[in-house]
């Protein structure tokens, strides 16, 4: 589908040389410096290994931060699928920062913008249209994934996320953004070498748990963005090229049941079939069960049913656009 088709009504995107050259040097920055880390991983794994506790701190800063990215930045702020109270909120917002993709305002005015214009020359990341025109192949995965934020576009924030530029609570965050993403970094450290007493446990939680989580985090959202809108299954209509991709729902926490998401994405879960693990949502139900969530939105089974593919029509996206 064009733009042409999904009428503009805002400006969405800024043509500031200066935002746009901030933008590329944050990116290459927060994308190169968790790559550097995650490839020291293989020097240590080799020299010192990594042992049980190494592991467990980073699947545990792991789950924390993408939890931060899906269940925080994106279903929460952007899709206000769930409400909680003032305290939690801070704590979510932080653990968005803690996977370094930027402050929540950009975040949710990049997504929403997604949502608003998906797979169209007016989307941030899609693998089928960037700036220029149509793309497929190669170029339309790296555009998708993380090519578009060394592009020449910037989002116009206050069209997509006004209320949270308005927001006390999230401004108060944003201006300490770095320190957040620094203590993303410092707790698996210190952690680490109050474990084993050691300057080289230290480095190791900095870089395994620290820098390459960031990495991992990173790509596992970045992945969804590119290839959960090329490859996979589509068994609900939608207006997109959306599908799901049952094999990346475990690393991205549900993320992965990407179709399903754009078929109803004010719901706080992805799942809409018993087999199907979302973390995030199961996380999003603890939180209502221990009283730190509410007005936790689902989607009933009959809307659900109506929005079904016929079954010859589930199969996985073609090149064709």
């Amino acid at each position: 589908m064009s733009a042409a088709t999904r009428t503009a009504p805002v400006r969405v995107t800024i043509s500031d040389p200066t935002l746009i050259r901030r933008q590329r040097m944050l990116s290459l920055l927060f994308n190169g410096i968790p790559l550097c880390g995650a490839l020291a991983c293989i020097p240590v794994a080799i020299y010192w290994g990594f042992d049980g506790f190494d592991l467990g701190l980073f699947v545990f800063m792991y789950v924390t931060s993408f939890f931060g990215i899906e269940g925080a930045y994106h279903r929460y702020l952007a899709h206000r699928a769930f409400k909680t109270g003032q305290r939690t909120r801070f704590v979510l917002a932080v653990l968005g920062a803690f996977a370094a993709q930027g402050p929540a305002a950009f975040w949710v005015a990049n997504h929403r913008r997604h949502h608003q214009y998906t797979d169209t020359e007016l989307d941030t990341h899609s693998p089928w249209f960037d700036e220029n025109g149509a793309v497929s192949g190669i170029r339309g995965l790296w555009h998708a994934h993380v090519g578009w934020s060394f592009g020449n576009r910037y989002v116009n924030v206050s069209a997509f996320a006004a209320d949270l530029l308005r927001d006390p609570l999230i401004a108060f965050v944003t201006r300490y953004y770095l320190v957040w993403v620094l203590l993303g970094l410092a707790i698996p450290t210190l952690a680490s070498f109050v474990w084993s007493g050691m300057w080289e446990g230290a480095l190791k939680g900095f870089l395994l748990a620290g820098l390459a989580r960031i990495w991992f985090v990173q790509n596992g959202v970045y992945i969804v963005n590119s290839f959960c809108h090329r490859f996979g299954s589509r068994p609900f209509r939608t207006q997109e090229k959306s599908t799901n991709l049952a094999w990346l729902a475990l690393p991205t926490l549900g993320a992965a049941w990407h179709n399903n998401h754009h078929a109803f994405p004010a719901s706080a879960t992805t799942q809409v079939e018993w087999w199907q693990l979302d973390l995030t949502g199961s996380i999003i139900r603890a939180l209502g069960v221990i009283g730190l969530a509410w007005e936790i939105r689902t989607t009933g089974q009959a809307f659900i049913d109506s929005k079904r593919q016929s079954t010859d029509n589930t199969s996985v996206v073609s090149e064709e656009h």
